[in-house]
């Protein structure tokens, strides 16, 4: 039976490219807002919950609104994910001319039912950002934290599609308090990957929540490049950002580049790469892309991509390369950027007082380890849902918009996003000064709210 049959998209549903995608365990319900629409605008919100049966029925929802009944703007090209209790989006585009980059962190609070926008004044210097990718970080901080990598960070709301021109530094990464709504920034240790859009993450955390480690896969920068560059590994290899040490670890691959594909953790620890593009200008369409059905598996664990999927495998836990590097330096990063920062990851009874303490995960006046506990509940409800409906809703719900998508591209092709000049970009291989958050916008205070995701796209 055609998995589209089971869960067909009504005609007024209009077909979208990365719109975002997020579950809400409260009522089982998968939602999609926004992305780069193929038909009229629409801001509405669509929902459908599974059946059990591998089916159900979308349904339309009002577009949303934030205080005061002020639209809020649904986005193309925003980083987003969610947490058990909130979605949450950080900027992207208007999805008209993609030349318009839109602020704001958009939120969407499960149990009151409402939205919010609040500033992504600290997010960026500009706070601007469009095709970076988010992880919601279950096991530090009060309520968890948000995490932002890559993607570009345009001075201004003038944004060039998929032309590299402000590419973000990948080794500042850009925190977020869900407790306080604050924004902050720290410097990574490590061969941190170059700046990139269209690439995807996934994350776990350890099954003691003592670490959690985001995985990066492939990506583009601009044709220009992409196109001289086929064969660089720092764009096909995968890399992983450990906290709370925050350093960086690269792992070689023979994969063929790839980008505007997604990923998904599936099982325990296997993240699941589902479709994409070569950026490089070689045309799979006609060659043909080189993973059958254009999937591919990535043990978390082992650090290996595989063909099929072991549902026999062990829960995830650290690689043996970050344990080691655990047992034989810091937990924490040789200088803080931030106190306030610096408590958010270290453990209660641990002395954290100055930026740029260096700690060993010991308490220097008892020589006592710190407590995890109060991270252990947040770790427990993130990992029900990464390992039940949510992701088979989840994916369901991509397969189905594959399925869509080539249906439509059957039957006619697809608008194509405006042309404009290359401006050079500032990642590790081109030149041009890197935009980073100035220290006035280093701890800004923002009010609190809820919503974010993670979600996909291919071409």
């Amino acid at each position: 039976m055609d998995l589209a049959e089971l869960n067909p998209k009504p005609s007024e549903m209009q077909l979208a490219r990365r719109p975002t995608l997020w579950y809400n365990e409260e009522n089982h319900f998968v939602y999609e807002w926004g992305g780069w629409s193929y038909g009229d605008e629409s801001d509405l919100v669509w929902t459908f919950a599974p059946d059990g049966n591998g089916g159900s029925s979308w349904t339309q929802n009002p577009a949303p609104t934030s205080a005061g009944d002020v639209s809020l703007i649904a986005p193309f090209g925003s980083s987003f994910t969610y947490s058990p209790g909130a979605f949450y989006s950080l900027g992207g585009t208007l999805k008209t001319g993609f030349g318009i980059a839109v602020a704001g962190l958009t939120s969407f609070n499960f149990t009151s039912n409402t939205w919010n926008n609040g500033s992504s004044g600290g997010a960026t210097t500009s706070g601007f950002s469009v095709q970076a990718e988010a992880a919601y970080v279950p096991n530090f901080g009060s309520n968890g934290l948000l995490v932002n990598l890559g993607g570009d960070s345009p001075l201004n709301d003038t944004y060039q599609y998929e032309k590299g021109a402000a590419l973000a530094d990948m080794s500042n990464i850009t925190i977020y308090d869900i407790e306080s709504g604050t924004w902050y920034h720290q410097i990574t240790s490590g061969p941190a990957p170059p700046g990139r859009s269209e690439f995807c993450i996934v994350g776990s955390a350890a099954s003691d929540n003592s670490s959690y480690e985001i995985f990066v896969y492939g990506g583009s920068t601009n044709g220009t490049y992409d196109a001289e560059h086929a064969t660089d590994h720092d764009y096909s290899d995968v890399f992983v950002l450990s906290l709370p040490s925050f350093h960086w670890f690269q792992i070689p691959s023979t994969q063929q580049r790839r980008a505007n594909h997604y990923c998904q953790v599936i099982g325990e620890r296997q993240m699941l790469v589902i479709g994409g593009r070569n950026p490089t200008g070689a045309n799979w369409a006609l060659s043909g892309d080189p993973w059958t059905n254009s999937l591919n598996i990535f043990d978390m664990t082992a650090w290996e991509f595989s063909t099929s999927y072991d549902a026999s495998a062990s829960a995830y836990q650290p690689s043996q390369a970050v344990q080691q590097y655990y047992a034989s330096n810091s937990r924490y990063p040789n200088t803080w950027s931030n106190t306030a920062l610096a408590n958010l990851f270290v453990n209660a009874n641990e002395d954290v007082t100055t930026p740029g303490a260096a700690h060993n995960g010991t308490n220097p006046k008892t020589g006592k380890g710190g407590s995890n506990q109060k991270h252990r509940d947040a770790g427990a409800i993130a990992g029900g849902v990464v390992g039940g409906v949510a992701v088979i809703a989840l994916i369901v719900g991509v397969i189905l918009w594959l399925l869509k998508r080539r249906q439509q591209r059957r039957g006619g092709g697809y608008a194509q996003p405006p042309e404009s000049e290359y401006e050079p970009s500032p990642s590790k291989h081109q030149t041009g000064s890197r935009h980073e958050l100035g220290a006035a916008e280093e701890n800004q205070k923002l009010p609190e709210m809820a919503g974010d995701i993670p979600m996909l796209e291919m071409s």
